[in-house]
């Protein structure tokens, strides 16, 4: 099992290397007309849409480990991960890059305007909080990651937004 998971890796990473992206979208369903959508997310351009079915997120919270800092273009980004079946790709399919720098984290975004959209790990699908169009929903203690995990370190998370709100009160 081992050796056919290290293939796999291999095999995935050669495509991207190729310019051939990783489908991490291959389990999501298409949008119907009867989904209702919890969450939905958009892109600076307006041109990719993404949304969620689910109702609660699997994992929301604050990371700050040096790749999601880069990533994000922040100290600290912000996620609600969902089930891969809940997501559904509304609009931009076609807009849609992908990125990853090990097989186990890809990440997708807007190829017009580089919004970072959603990535891709064992835990789910991380929808990035700052794209959410329903910005009101993270008032609510189900979707809002203050009321989660330090997906990193929450020493760290915690130190980050301490030294944050201190440069900001002087």
């Amino acid at each position: 099992h081992g050796r056919r998971a290290s293939e796999t890796r291999r095999g995935q990473a050669a495509r991207m290397a190729a310019g051939t992206p990783v489908d991490i979208f291959h389990d999501v369903p298409p949008l119907t007309e009867s989904d209702e959508l919890v969450v939905i997310c958009r892109c600076y351009c307006g041109a990719v849409r993404l949304g969620t079915v689910a109702t609660e997120p699997l994992i929301k919270g604050f990371c700050s480990c040096t790749n999601c800092k880069r990533w994000s273009g922040s100290q600290i980004a912000s996620a609600c991960y969902v089930p891969p079946e809940s997501l559904r790709i509304i609009q931009g399919e076609e807009h849609l890059g992908l990125v990853s720098q090990r097989p186990t984290i890809v990440r997708c975004f807007c190829r017009g305007c580089g919004s970072p959209m959603a990535h891709r790990t064992s835990k789910g699908i991380a929808l990035h909080t700052g794209t959410f169009e329903n910005q009101e929903i993270l008032a609510d203690p189900m979707w809002d990651p203050a009321r989660g995990v330090a997906i990193h370190t929450k020493e760290q998370t915690c130190a980050l937004l301490r030294n944050a709100f201190m440069s900001v009160s002087r």
